[in-house]
């Protein structure tokens, strides 16, 4: 597994915050990312409760007994979109540790739901939580890489499509009741492509480059800078349109191409 950009971030939040949110669809290794940061730190200084076991769950059953006990340790609650109740007790919780001056790195919560639905949820840790989004692989994370960047369109970046042993394990994300059409792999996958070369034969190449693309400056920017695209009714023009800092605008023309050219959008 690749260096995550996100881990930098999770770790800066911890710092700050006595909760942290990490969020992102199934699948991009939230849980593999959280077991990372605890690896930082001793074994006995942290605690990983799984919302999905019944084992786990039943730690529980007073929840309140149970946090207090873990203090001083960092808390990981994975699939906490399954418990949403528990926001409400973790900000009493919160509140009385930062009497004592314990004021940050308390719990990592990791959840699968969307973020504004889990966001309204922790509308009562308004102020003591965090969140950090942990979205499908970018080209940042794998441009080291020989061939990553044609791998990354191919597949898509989802760790498991991504680094799988050949171009035939993205033909699961077919039976997927869920798309996440923001991802250049799983599109090649509907529509059957089993390698580069159909995917360069098909007329759906060029707009899944874009979606790529896109999907990576979306990644980049981290949701600070709204993004939009620009036509006109003469059809000019622009693939992304990025409202940037200090008033600047800044345009980003798409194309795959050896010898690319800018639109008369520009």
């Amino acid at each position: 597994m690749i260096p995550r950009l996100a881990l930098h971030d999770v770790r800066s939040a911890l710092d700050t915050f006595p909760v942290v949110a990490l969020l992102g669809p199934r699948q991009v290794k939230k849980t593999t990312l959280a077991h990372t940061v605890a690896e930082a730190l001793r074994k006995d200084r942290v605690r990983y409760v799984d919302l999905e076991s019944p084992t786990d769950r039943a730690r529980l059953t007073d929840a309140h007994a149970y946090f207090e006990a873990q203090r001083g340790r960092l808390v990981i609650l994975d699939e906490i979109h399954r418990t949403p109740e528990l926001f409400a007790l973790l900000r009493g919780v919160v509140d009385r540790r930062r009497r004592s001056g314990l004021r940050t790195g308390q719990f990592l919560v990791i959840g699968s739901a969307s973020l504004d639905l889990l966001r309204q949820s922790s509308v009562s840790l308004a102020g003591r939580i965090g969140f950090v989004e942990l979205t499908p692989i970018g080209i940042e994370e794998i441009r080291h890489e020989h061939q990553a960047i044609d791998r990354l369109w191919l597949r898509g970046g989802f760790p498991d499509s991504l680094f799988a042993k050949s171009d035939a394990v993205g033909k699961r994300l077919v039976k997927s009741p869920k798309v996440y059409v923001r991802d250049s792999g799983i599109v090649r996958a509907l529509l059957g492509l089993e390698g580069l070369e159909d995917v360069l034969g098909h007329p759906v190449a060029g707009p899944s480059w874009e979606g790529m693309v896109v999907e990576s400056v979306l990644i980049a920017a981290a949701g600070e800078a709204p993004m939009s695209f620009y036509r006109t009714n003469a059809g000019a023009e622009v693939d992304i349109v990025i409202e940037g800092r200090r008033s600047r605008t800044y345009a980003i023309e798409i194309k795959r191409s050896t010898a690319p050219a800018l639109a008369k959008g520009f």
